[in-house]
């Protein structure tokens, strides 16, 4: 039960400088080769969210941009998109302050 409430609390605020986070789930025995990308980033009108997901050299998977105003409207969509990542096997690749899976100390 405690590691349940460690993983919600990990993501319960958002690094002041987060854009991205690249994940991945190789398992040789089962044959997966999978990448999950998401990227907070300016959009034609304010900022969105943006989704990219597959199996590595194959063919992405573009999902629609979720508009949002700021990081902090964004926040509760990006943590569930990054805990469900998590939940599933995957491990973060990219960017390095973030390969533990645990969010760097700011400041």
């Amino acid at each position: 039960m405690k590691s349940e409430t460690n993983e919600t609390t990990r993501w319960a605020t958002p690094p002041e400088d987060f854009r991205y986070l690249l994940f991945e789930r190789v398992n040789p025995e089962r044959n997966e080769d999978r990448f999950y990308y998401l990227g907070f980033m300016p959009a034609l009108e304010g900022l969105a969210i943006v989704r990219i997901y597959g199996r590595k050299g194959e063919m992405q998977r573009v999902l629609p941009p979720l508009p949002f105003d700021s990081l902090d409207a964004a926040w509760p969509t990006l943590r569930r998109c990054i805990e469900t990542r998590l939940r599933r096997n995957y491990t973060i690749v990219q960017p390095r302050e973030y390969l533990s899976g645990e969010i760097p100390q700011i400041g």
